[in-house]
């Protein structure tokens, strides 16, 4: 999974593997950052028993939408 920020030709990209899970759950973990041409290996910490997820409340041909661990907001849109 890949989550980024873009501002013009800067990007600030963090990715790593995820794991569809039941009850329209994705759990994932960063392990690399990306900056411009720049990758960086980082290690996520795990001090917790529940790893980041996104659950999934709206999925059709053009737009995923998801609520994070966090309560944030996710928004996918095919380009």
């Amino acid at each position: 999974i890949q989550n980024g920020v873009y501002l013009g030709p800067l990007s600030l990209v963090f990715s790593g593997p995820c794991t569809p899970c039941k009850n329209r759950r994705l759990e994932f973990t960063f392990d690399k950052l990306q900056i411009g041409p720049l990758s960086i290996p980082i290690s996520a910490g795990t001090d917790t028993k529940v790893p980041p997820f996104f659950t999934y409340f709206e999925v059709n041909d053009d737009i995923a939408a998801a609520r994070g661990r966090g309560g944030g907001l996710a928004l996918w849109v095919r380009e």
